[in-house]
């Protein structure tokens, strides 16, 4: 019993050590108040610290001073803060600016001289290309190592001298670990073809004798056709097997990935049935070969086997041996932390696998000490059939990627994450360590930002210290576990399992302490500030995802855009994304900043298509996840003049000072500056947060609700309306308890604390959970039944039955069970809990429309309750939104203008306020929610001639919405503010009534609107010069899309046309308290409008409208309308030109001369429209 304290004693300080130094880098965000006149100022004006950034690629080696400064000059212009540097080679000629030379770091410096001159941030990522930390400065020894063994049969009695095979040398590099002998496992060894079976096969002429040779040096070639390949094996008898194993020839990087082996079994050879599987991601390396690989949870007896390999077309793969064999633990390969993955690595593996199919830890001989350097194995083996496995550690041979052509001869290989010497050797060597030994030089302003970037660089395994860091913190040695990563099942499948998580979970931790919390001290140190994509999106490494990301100064998501362009595009789905998982670090570790690689993209889905209007709802949808800094990816550096220029290949979104739009895209980018400023202020509100629980890997990607991620692991899952966090360990430990609701040191709280739902947790995890709870917290989930850690088994086992015992109800349902000041809940719906609790939803949406999709998030400042809500359909919605704040006035910040106006129509519902909003397509604003001293009346519902219009605030009968949406499709419905009495902006004659909550009414009336009118051709149409459109002013009689013209110019024109009209304007559309619109219909992409020359100003978005009133006068007026298109269709039409007659120069290439042109150009119809505001009074009686 002392043993097993002792070792939860080091365990318990070896985490608590790691979350006190974890403490250290967060800098928890002083969240302090902010006097709300002043937070209205800065909504209107927002600072430069609001603004967002972007990645700025410095590609092939092209990189010149003159494009230095005119980048950072148009960024600046548009709006852009700051500019993060990364050096890609990315299939551009190259040019002969190389990495880190003088010429590369004079480069530098005049960037960051050009950024203290404009007032900007400069940033680098750390090293070369899109992952990892690393280059030539690394050796082998110091880059990222690998388990690897190999292993041999042998029947005893034997004594004499072995040759053992070399294990995998990478880089030419090894080192022995250990050799050991043990009972081999019945099945183990034995080659198919010693049992003769019958083989057939779907591909004619493929030669199947390769295959079951027992030489895994010769194999057969098998190329993909795009329908599997089916091998047969009929047996004499009934064979037993256990696991399946598959070598193939290691064909390189990434190249098995898409390829899938499946293991069928038949009775009667005909009708197969499905056993198990593998995929070329859960590949590994073993020798030369690369092997796929899977355990079954029970046996497989049977005559007739079918090996399945599915690939890609046209994929050859060398077959060189198969194997069904002795028992192997399930999953190993991801378990044993050898394939980086997104599937569940935590699942306890139940299995019916016999004792002889278990290797006994008390027969594993360690005959290591009799094996020489060069394999020679002398040694004594009693009776029986042995296997010897020789295991050691190599490079991985993971290198920079991309890395550089002048880097072949010196490859740039990943440093080994596990290890801190490896890292500040790269640290000191490479880019940060270089530049920040520059800046001092030069003085530099403003702290360098150092990026991270996502990680990419595959599995690791092992580092030189791994024994003594795994004994530091599990308080056992691993040595005689190391087995069970070449799948062995040890003692049981329960302890194996016990083991292996011991095993990541030591990776995971090295990972933070060793490789994330080396670069922050260095960064610190050097005045840097650390941002990081750590791990990264897709769970691509064994680390725990909020303990990495807790580390940074400012955690780093990332979004793609996935869905092609057009009327399809399915926007929800437009980005796989880690945006939560980045945003729930920031919350729970206390970080004011979330930001995020912002729109990343393959070419299929921008391909210089994306403007303003489409952007903005994928955007708004990462604010809604709590994104509040954008880095758009990518600004390609543009070394020259040519345009469109320089781009990252097919990925990213193009964006650049040469995009046709880019002097017309400021007003979006201050939209994002308001936006991101004010999601910024307060703290974030959830009623959940989901302990993760300690498993290598762990992320919030298993939380995440939506369709991308069909394997969900918040149970109960939260309902649409609630918004939910995640906590690790780290943070969880910092929690206590206040009135009722867990809390965290800088203030974030929540009143549910959700345990993981499989039933597993640590001693120390559980003694802090009853320590919520006697203090009055509520834990939701199921009663733990184990410890997934060895550390202490079985006495872990026993604490953790008995305190959960006393803590849990006997039986499922909402109440729970009363402990301490607290509660325990064993519910599987949170909608039951929340009924039972009567916790309405945080929010709400009520309307007469289908598939609203009106997203939200909200924050809370001083007493102020801040909503950002957004419209994810491309049509106006008219709709009640519900609010859980009570007895506080609404209103609407507008971030596209910064104006700020109370809401017209509210009303009170018990605990919260609803609000009746008109949304434009793709529309957002903030509702903030403030208490105020006034007396209110508010208007619930307008009506028009005694018939209700779409606005009036929606009540909720028998769960379904009650009232009329009518929008107009003629004109606009009527408005109504209420910031200078009730006011009406009404557009067609009529008599309109507001009816106030308190039942009074007020009215206005008005006898005669000026009517639409339709502005007809002709046009006189201007092109852009250079683009090979016509000189002067071609005339259109009627607006057509530009494509459509039979001038090749035009159809293939891209950039900006003027189109221009006189209007006559009459005395009717000028009256007192009227105002003239101008309605432009459909554009094709980007509107700028001048009437007599007065710019009014840029329409990025639906409804392409503008007030024109203030411009206008009686009689001719001159119109203008300018409007900018996308680059493609030039780009296809000079792909019909000789080269030397093209206006285009790209090195990738996105279209032929074939593909589709866009619809451009202003498509109308243009229509001038009135209204007129009026004062509602005549209030009437009940």
């Amino acid at each position: 019993m002392k043993k097993l304290y002792l070792i939860l004693f080091i365990v318990a300080f070896s985490q608590a050590a790691l979350a006190e130094k974890t403490e250290e880098s967060v800098g928890f965000s002083k969240f302090r108040s902010k006097e709300i006149k002043a937070l209205e100022k800065e909504f209107l004006d927002p600072p430069m610290s609001s603004r967002p950034r972007t990645w700025w690629h410095w590609l092939s080696n092209n990189v010149t001073k003159d494009g230095i400064t005119k980048d950072l000059e148009a960024m600046k212009k548009i709006g852009i803060k700051g500019a993060q540097v990364t050096t890609m080679p990315q299939g551009a000629p190259y040019g002969p600016v190389k990495y880190l030379s003088d010429e590369w770091l004079e480069a530098s410096a005049h960037a960051a001289e050009e950024c203290d001159r404009l007032g900007m941030g400069l940033g680098f990522s750390n090293a070369i290309g899109c992952s990892g930390a690393g280059g030539p400065w690394i050796k082998p020894e110091l880059s990222m190592q690998e388990l690897v063994w190999s292993e041999i049969t042998i029947d005893g009695p034997f004594k004499g001298e072995l040759q053992l095979r070399q294990p995998k040398i990478n880089e030419n590099y090894y080192r022995d670990l250990k050799v050991f002998a043990f009972p081999s496992l019945p099945g183990d060894g034995v080659g198919l073809s010693s049992l003769n079976p019958k083989v057939t096969c779907n591909i004619a002429g493929l030669d199947t004798s390769a295959i079951l040779d027992g030489d895994i040096d010769t194999g057969a070639v098998i190329t993909g056709t795009g329908s599997p390949v089916d091998i047969n094996f009929e047996f004499g008898k009934p064979l037993t097997a256990y696991s399946l194993q598959i070598l193939v020839a290691d064909s390189g990087k990434h190249n098995l990935r898409g390829v899938k082996v499946t293991l069928f079994t038949s009775t009667d050879g005909k009708n197969w049935s499905y056993k198990l599987s593998s995929t070329g991601h859960q590949s590994f390396v073993a020798g030369d070969k690369r092997v796929f690989s899977e355990g079954s949870e029970s046996e497989i007896t049977s005559r007739y086997f079918k090996v399945r390999i599915s690939s890609g077309k046209g994929r050859k793969i060398s077959l060189n041996e198969i194997f069904l064999g002795g028992a192997r633990l399930p999953r190993y390969n991801f378990k044993a932390a050898r394939s980086t993955t997104w599937v569940v690595t935590f699942d306890p593996v139940d299995t019916n696998i016999p004792k002889e199919q278990l290797v006994d830890s008390s027969k594993i001989m360690d005959i290591t000490s009799q094996m020489d350097s060069t394999g020679k194995l002398s040694c004594k083996l009693p009776a029986g059939n042995w296997t010897i496995v020789r295991m050691g550690h190599t490079s991985t041979g993971r290198r920079m990627n991309p890395d550089t052509p002048e880097d072949k001869d010196n490859p740039g290989l990943q440093a080994d994450k596990m290890r801190k010497e490896a890292i500040l050797t790269h640290l000191e060597k490479g880019l940060v360590g270089r530049v920040a030994r520059q800046m001092k030089t030069l003085k530099h302003k403003n702290p360098i930002t150092i990026n991270i970037d996502s990680w990419e660089c595959g599995a690791q395994t092992w580092t030189r210290d791994f024994p003594a860091e795994f004994k530091q913190r599990r308080g056992y040695d691993c040595m005689k576990w190391l087995l069970t990563v070449t799948g062995r099942i040890i003692d049981s499948a329960d302890v194996t399992d016990r083991f292996l998580w011991d095993f990541r979970r030591t990776i995971g931790d090295l990972y933070a302490e060793n490789y994330f919390g080396t670069f922050r001290d260095y960064c610190h140190a050097n005045n840097m500030v650390l941002e990081g994509e750590v791990p990264g999106t897709g769970i691509p490494a064994i680390a725990d995802g909020l303990q990495c990301l807790g580390i940074m100064d400012v955690p780093q998501g990332e979004f793609w855009i996935r869905a092609k362009p057009g009327p399809n595009r399915h926007w929800g789905l437009s980005g796989g994304d880690n945006t939560k998982e980045a945003a729930v670090a920031a919350h729970v570790y206390g970080k004011e900043i979330t930001s995020c690689e912002a729109f990343t993209s393959f070419g299929y889905a921008d391909g210089w298509q994306m403007d303003p209007q489409q952007l903005k709802p994928i955007g708004d949808r990462q604010f809604c996840k709590g994104m509040n800094e954008m880095v758009f990816h990518c600004y390609a550096h543009q070394n020259d003049d040519r345009f469109p220029g320089m781009t990252l290949g097919q990925f990213g979104l193009n964006f650049t000072r040469k995009l046709t739009w880019w002097d017309q895209g400021s007003d979006w980018i201050e939209y994002i500056t308001r936006c991101q400023h004010v999601l910024r202020q307060g703290l974030f509100v959830a009623d959940v947060c989901y302990f993760y629980g300690e498993n290598a890997p762990s992320s919030v990607y298993y939380y995440v609700p939506e369709v991308l991620y069909p394997r969900k692991m918040n149970k109960p899952v939260t309902p649409a309306g609630f918004d939910y966090d995640c906590c690790d360990w780290t943070t969880l430990n910092k929690m206590t308890v206040k009135d009722g609701r867990v809390v965290l040191p800088h203030g974030m709280s929540y009143a549910y604390l959700v345990i993981p739902a499989n039933a597993q947790m640590t001693v120390h995890s559980l003694k802090k959970v009853r320590e919520l709870v006697l203090a009055g917290a509520t834990v939701v989930g199921p009663e733990p039944l184990r410890s997934p850690t060895l550390t202490g088994y079985p006495q872990t086992d026993k604490f953790i039955q008995s305190t959960a015992g006393k803590l849990w109800p006997k039986e499922k349902g909402p109440a729970g069970k009363p402990a301490g000041k607290g509660r325990v809940i064993n519910c599987d719906s949170f909608e039951e809990i929340f009924k039972h609790d009567k916790l309405p939803a945080d929010f709400e949406v009520l309307s007469n429309q289908q598939d609203t999709d009106i997203l939200y998030i909200h924050r809370k400042l001083d007493g102020m309750d801040i909503y950002f809500v957004c419209n994810q359909k491309e049509r106006m919605q008219d709709a009640t939104l519900l609010f859980r704040a009570s007895n506080k006035v609404p209103e609407i910040w507008h971030p596209e203008t910064g104006t700020i106006t109370k809401a017209p129509l509210y009303s009170f519902e018990g605990d919260r306020t609803a609000v009746a909003v008109r949304m434009k397509p793709f529309e957002s604003f903030f509702v903030v929610l403030r208490e105020s001293t006034e007396k209110n009346d508010p208007v619930v519902m307008l009506t028009k001639d005694g018939q209700p219009t779409g606005l009036r605030v929606l009540k909720t009968l028998t769960g379904s919405a009650t009232g009329n949406a009518a929008l107009s499709a003629s004109v606009p419905e009527p408005s109504v503010s209420v910031d200078n009495g009730i006011r009406l902006t009404v557009w067609q004659a009529g008599t309109y009534t507001a009816h106030l909550s308190s039942g009074a009414t007020q009215q206005a009336t008005v006898n005669s609107i000026a009517a639409p009118a339709t502005l007809e051709g002709p046009w006189k149409v201007s092109f852009q010069q250079g683009r090979l459109a016509p000189e002067g002013d071609t005339v259109f009689d009627k607006l057509i899309s530009w494509p459509e013209h039979t001038d090749k110019g035009i159809k293939y024109f891209s950039g900006t046309a003027s189109y221009k009209k006189n209007i006559l304007i009459g005395k009717d559309r000028l009256k007192r308290g009227m105002k003239a619109h101008l309605d432009l219909g459909r554009v094709k992409n980007v509107a700028q409008v001048f009437v007599n020359g007065k710019d009014m100003g840029v329409l990025w978005k639906k409804p392409f409208d503008v007030d024109i009133t203030s411009a206008l006068h009686e009689g001719d007026n001159e119109l203008e309308i300018r409007i900018t298109n996308l680059w493609p269709n030039r780009l296809i039409g000079d792909q019909n030109l000789p080269p030397n007659e093209r206006v285009t120069w790209e090195f990738y290439r996105f279209y032929d001369a074939n593909s589709p042109l866009l619809e451009s150009g202003l498509l109308g119809p243009v229509r001038l429209l009135s209204s007129v505001e009026v004062e509602a009074s005549k209030p009437g009686g009940i």
